[in-house]
């Protein structure tokens, strides 16, 4: 499942539809993960997985969930945004259970 797939779509139609010349620009509202409670946390299991070099967060999510698009979901359990916060020998750990963790984000 996408993260965008519950989030409002937003005509914006200010400043930076004027300034792209456009009359409205479509886009996504914010999104706001739920933050589980640490008993919610600890209910997850996981699986350790060491960072290699040029290791990506979609292959990774694509080799244990089957679906690259949920690279987000390891990021987020990691506490790591993006692939630059992640370095050779990082010891991470991947959600085992792909529908307990959306579950809990209430995705």
């Amino acid at each position: 499942m996408a993260r965008y797939n519950k989030s409002r779509l937003i005509n914006n139609t200010g400043p930076l539809a004027e300034k792209k010349n456009k009359l409205n620009i479509r886009h996504h509202g914010v999104q706001f993960l739920y933050h589980p409670t640490a008993s919610e946390r600890a209910n997850i299991l996981s699986v350790s997985y060491i960072w290699k070099k040029r290791d990506r967060l979609y292959n990774i999510a694509h080799a244990f969930y089957g679906d690259p698009k949920l690279w987000w979901v390891i990021a987020w359990y990691n506490g790591r945004p993006t692939e630059a916060d992640f370095y050779p020998g990082d010891v991470i750990e991947i959600p085992d259970n792909i529908e307990d963790v959306l579950n809990i984000l209430r995705v």
